[in-house]
């Protein structure tokens, strides 16, 4: 029994660990909680001296469980709603692009100072001076923020007049960087692409889903609103195009992993950090270290792994709608695939489309509470969708990646330009036409 759990320990680990951090999350109690980390810590030393391992076993895990609830508690409480209507100096980033209309641009900010409680909270922002820019960083003098209360949610706003005193703030650290790649990338779908294609592309590549908002409740009504989150899928099409390109260049494998290592890490910078896109981003490194390591691999404890990191850095993802479906879409495949035989076809279309429909299947009984709690709803035929809109997305993701490497020539950047715009146009299509199939409960 032991040595089965020892293979599964990293996964066991953030499991018990995700439990104490729930626990923490509804009993705010600090001491308590050092008293029984300290308490088990020292219960487990004496039990691993003695030698009676499965007792030090149980103290460990009960550690693990402290320090969760520990963790979350040693959070400083978030905003404080007192705070708010006063006149303060404000220092926000600019985290969405800026969607102009008849007289105001509205974007979404980070509050970068002051940091209420030290968390740093996004705030919706509309700016009718029309001054600032994607990414940049700027300081708002005299300013009031606002809680506002929105079909149950609450978020917070802010208002900026025509004549506040707004002043531009030089970014440090990888900001510049970030902001010019993201710029250069816009700027190279804009002037290359439909304006369709652009929002297409800028959402699913650059996480930048306010560019598609008239069209997100296609892909919810579709049931295939996961394809505008990057994750898994994206972060394995990307590391596979490097591995590809990379391969023309006869370089090793082990210096493709780490070049993969450093692009990805980059890219999640650009995007955002995103628990879908963290965890597949921590996925593949840990998955990509084992190899490169020469160790026995196992997706379940990259799993663990990925999600122990992102819990201990943030515990508060656990809450996450976006943490929860990725973990636990990826743990159903995980899991089930191990202990389920698929059977074997000589034909690959066969193959293909079976399994596609079978992991649809599979996610969708695991994620079946979690979408009936959150939405209401659960869409009946989005295993049936899945089939052809999957490999339809490759094909457009795989277009895409080739457009931008070959972006350097006017005449060929042109042409591909074209192309990936026609089928993002044809894709979006398909999905308002499955959205209008009313298929769900």
């Amino acid at each position: 029994m032991r040595g089965y759990l020892s293979g599964k320990l990293p996964f066991l680990t953030f499991i018990i660990f995700a439990a104490g951090v729930s626990l923490g999350i509804f009993i705010k109690c600090f001491y308590l909680f050092l008293f029984f980390a300290g308490l088990n810590l020292i219960l487990g030393f004496l039990f691993l001296n003695k030698g009676e391992i499965v007792s030090a076993d149980i103290f460990i895990f009960l550690l693990v469980f402290s320090l969760g609830a520990l963790r979350v508690n040693s959070e400083p409480e978030t905003f404080k709603d007192q705070k708010i209507n006063e006149v303060s100096d404000l220092i926000i980033r600019v985290v969405s692009l800026p969607i102009e209309s008849a007289n105001k641009n509205s974007f979404t900010a980070k509050l970068i100072s002051p940091s209420f409680g030290g968390k740093k909270i996004k705030l919706r922002v509309y700016d009718y001076s029309r001054q600032m820019k994607y990414l940049n960083l700027y300081q708002i003098r005299k300013a009031v923020l606002r809680k506002m209360d929105y079909k149950g949610y609450s978020y917070y706003a802010l208002w900026i007049k025509k004549n506040s005193d707004i002043r531009f703030i030089e970014s440090r650290g990888f900001w510049p960087m970030n902001r010019m790649i993201s710029t250069r990338l816009i700027s190279l779908f804009e002037s290359n692409l439909s304006d369709l294609g652009y929002r297409f592309i800028g959402s699913v590549f650059l996480g930048r889903r306010e560019l598609i908002k008239e069209n997100k409740e296609a892909f919810a009504d579709a049931g295939v609103a996961h394809l505008l989150a990057i994750s898994g899928m994206h972060i394995s099409l990307t590391a596979g195009f490097i591995f590809v390109f990379l391969g023309f260049f006869y370089i090793p494998f082990r210096a493709k992993l780490i070049v993969s290592w450093i692009v990805l890490f980059a890219y999640t910078l650009i995007i955002g950090f995103y628990p879908s896109t963290l965890r597949a981003s921590l996925m593949f490194f840990f998955f990509s270290l084992m190899y490169f390591l020469k160790r026995k691999v196992s997706s379940l404890n990259c799993l663990g792994l990925a999600g122990f990191v992102l819990l201990l850095s943030e515990p508060l993802y656990l809450v996450n709608i976006g943490f929860q479906l990725s973990f636990l879409s990826v743990f159903s495949l995980v899991y089930v695939s191990r202990h389920l035989s698929f059977g074997k076809n000589k034909n690959f279309i066969h193959n293909y489309i079976k399994n596609i429909f079978i992991s649809s299947v599979i996610v969708s009984i695991f994620i079946f509470p979690l979408i009936s709690f959150y939405f209401g709803s659960v869409y009946l035929l989005s295993g049936f969708y899945k089939i052809l809109l999957i490999p339809f997305f490759t094909l457009i993701l795989s277009a895409h990646f080739v457009f931008i490497v070959l972006s350097f020539s006017p005449f060929l950047s042109s042409r591909l330009g074209n192309m990936v715009s026609f089928l993002s146009e044809q894709f979006i299509t398909v999905v308002r036409f499955f959205s209008s199939l009313k298929f769900s409960i």
